[in-house]
C-alpha cells in the first residue's frame, strides 16, 4: 500500500517504522492512505497513528480518555497489572506510540486524546473508560459539543466493558483491573508503591515556610480549580500560557490569596480574574515568591497550554522546578 504520513514527530516516525516493517511504501503523492499526527487537524479520510497500529491488533487493549487524569490512570493500571503478574504496557498519548509496541504479548493500556479519537474506527478495545469531560481544546474542536463527541467516540470502539465517569483515578483503575482478574485486595496491595507521574500536583520543596507545587500538567480551567482545592494553605497561584479558547470566568471565585497571570493568555485572564501580570513563567515565579509568606503555597497550575514559551508542559514544569531549586 502507498501511504502518506503527515507529521514527523514521535507518532509520525513510529507510523513510518510500522509501515516499513509491514512492507508498505511511504509516498508524498498518489497515496491510498493518509496517516496524520495528533497535532494535524483531519480534513476527511485520514487516520491517526494509533488507528493504524490497532487495525490488526491481537493483544488485549484498554482505552482510557478524559480531560483530566488520563496519564495517572493509565500508569496506575499498568503498574497494578504488572505487579499482579499480568504483563502490561502503557502507550499512546502518554508518549510511547502504539505502533512501536503492537504485536507483542502485553496488555496495551492506551491513553487516548480527543485528537486521536476523532479519526479512529476500529472496535478493538476490551475495556474503555471516559474519566471526565470538561472544556478543553476548544481552539481545535470549536465547540464543547464537538469536543465531547470526540471523547465519546471511544464508546463505539469498545466490544467489552465501558466505564463512564466513575470519579477518581483509583476507582477507574480498580474497575479496569478487575476486568483482568485483579481482586480488591491485590489491587490495594499493588497500589502501595505506585508513584504518581511528574508535574501533577507535585510537591517540589519548602523554603522559608513557603511550599512550592508543580502542577504544570494542569492545562485547562477545571484542572486548575481542582488543584487549588487540594492544597489546604493560602495559595499564590501562577496561571497562563497559550490560550486554548477556554472560559476563564470560572476562575472568578477561586479561593486563593493571589493570582499571577503570565504568558500569551495573561491579559485575557485579567479580564475575568483580579491578577498581577508577568511576561513569562520566570517573572511570575519571582513575583509569586515576593507575594507569599511563611505558611503559604506557591502553586503553578497554568490552566493553559505551554506552547507560547515552552515545547510542552514537561519543559514548563522542569523550568518551575529548576527555579525552586535555586531558592535557598
Amino acid at each position: 500500500m502507498r501511504v502518506k504520513v503527515l507529521g514527523r514527530g514521535v507518532s509520525g516516525m513510529a507510523a513510518i517504522r510500522y509501515l516499513q516493517r509491514h512492507g508498505h511504501e511511504i509516498v508524498e503523492e498518489g497515496q491510498e492512505l493518509v496517516v496524520i499526527s495528533p497535532g494535524i487537524k483531519p480534513q476527511g479520510g485520514e487516520i491517526a497513528e494509533v488507528e493504524l497500529a490497532l487495525r490488526d491488533v491481537r493483544q488485549p487493549c484498554i482505552g482510557i480518555t478524559g480531560t483530566n487524569g488520563k496519564t495517572t490512570t493509565v500508569l496506575m493500571v499498568e503498574h497494578v497489572l504488572n505487579r499482579c503478574g499480568k504483563r502490561a504496557i502503557a502507550c499512546g498519548n502518554i508518549g510511547l506510540p502504539v505502533c512501536d509496541v503492537v504485536g507483542g504479548n502485553e496488555i496495551l493500556v492506551i491513553e487516548l486524546s480527543s485528537f486521536q479519537l476523532e479519526t479512529m474506527h476500529s472496535k478493538v478495545f476490551d475495556v474503555g473508560a471516559v474519566l471526565n469531560v470538561t472544556p478543553d481544546h476548544l481552539d481545535r474542536h470549536g465547540t464543547m459539543e464537538a469536543y465531547r463527541a470526540a471523547k465519546y467516540r471511544l464508546k463505539d470502539l469498545v466490544h467489552g466493558e465501558f466505564f463512564d465517569g466513575l470519579g477518581t483515578n483509583e476507582s477507574f483503575a480498580r474497575a479496569i483491573c478487575a476486568h483482568f482478574g485483579v481482586n480488591d485486595e491485590s489491587f490495594s496491595e499493588a497500589l502501595l508503591d505506585f508513584k504518581r507521574p511528574e508535574h501533577r500536583l507535585e510537591f517540589v520543596k519548602e523554603v522559608d515556610g513557603i511550599s512550592y507545587y508543580n502542577d504544570s500538567k494542569g492545562t485547562n480551567v477545571a484542572s486548575t480549580i481542582f488543584a487549588t482545592e487540594q492544597i489546604e494553605k493560602p495559595i499564590v497561584l501562577l496561571v497562563g500560557g497559550k490560550d486554548k479558547g477556554l472560559d476563564f470566568s470560572h476562575w472568578s471565585k477561586l479561593n486563593v490569596k493571589e493570582v499571577i497571570a503570565f504568558g500569551e493568555a495573561a491579559e485575557k485572564i485579567c479580564g475575568f480574574v483580579e491578577a498581577k501580570l508577568a511576561r513569562n513563567l520566570e517573572e511570575a515565579f519571582h513575583l509569586g515568591r515576593k507575594q507569599a509568606i511563611s505558611g503559604d503555597a506557591v502553586l503553578l497550575s497554568p490552566g493553559c497550554a505551554s506552547f507560547d514559551e515552552f515545547k510542552n508542559y514537561e519543559e514548563r514544569g522542569k523550568k518551575f522546578k529548576s527555579l525552586c531549586e535555586e531558592l535557598v
